[in-house]
C-alpha cells in the first residue's frame, strides 16, 4: 500500500520491492535501507547513495535527472 501511494505521488520514480534480496545482493545494499540510484540512458551509474540524502545530495541528484531529461 505504501509503495502504491508513493508511486502515485511520484509517477516518474521507480520503486522496487526486493522481497528476495536480489537487488540488495547485486548492489551490495544494507537490508532495510533505501537507495537512490540514477543511471544514464546507457545504464551507466551517475549517482548512488544509500540512506538519507543531504540537501546538497538532493540538489545534485535533481540536477543530474534534469540534465538527462534535456538530452
Amino acid at each position: 500500500a505504501r509503495m502504491e501511494k508513493n508511486q502515485r505521488h511520484f509517477p516518474y520514480a521507480l520503486f522496487v520491492a526486493d522481497e528476495k534480496g536480489l537487488a540488495r545482493e547485486t548492489w551490495d545494499l544494507q537490508a532495510g535501507q533505501t537507495a537512490v540510484i540514477i543511471l544514464d540512458r546507457k545504464g551507466a551509474i551517475l549517482f548512488f547513495k544509500e540512506g538519507r540524502l543531504s540537501p546538497e545530495e538532493i540538489a545534485t541528484a535533481v540536477g543530474l535527472v534534469q540534465g538527462e531529461l534535456r538530452k
